[in-house]
């Protein structure tokens, strides 16, 4: 919807999901946008699927999260800036959630490592 009215290309990481289900999903989104005369695209969006090598912005959320798991890591002592690094990047982070304990951070509630202290992580 924030793309209203302009050409838009997404690009998808390689993984195990298929090309023609993800466009499926993307046209399934487009088509109830315009059955609603929502704000979108002027077109469907291209659907394109990518190597990390070819888009070094995939390198960003694996990043994201190996700081955010040594945060979490029981093992602060052997890497004390675990917790600077995930400092510098907290306001990156919009939304974390502790599934086996059905609870939700965000920048209202805040976060921190032994909220997640008894949860199936590693």
């Amino acid at each position: 919807m924030g793309c209203d009215m302009d050409k838009v290309s997404i690009i998808f990481e390689e993984s195990k999901v298929k090309k023609n289900l993800i466009e499926s999903v993307v046209n399934g989104i487009y088509n109830q946008l315009e059955m609603s005369d929502n704000r979108r695209p002027i077109e469907v969006p291209n659907v394109i699927i990518g190597k990390k090598k070819d888009y070094p912005c995939f390198s960003v959320p694996d990043s994201l999260l190996g700081i955010f798991r040594n945060y979490i890591s029981k093992d602060l002592v052997k890497n004390p800036r675990s917790e600077s690094h995930f400092e510098e990047l907290r306001d990156k982070y919009r939304l974390i959630t502790n599934f086996d304990k059905k609870e939700s951070f965000s920048r209202k509630k805040i976060f921190y490592p032994n909220n997640f202290i008894g949860s199936n992580l590693f």
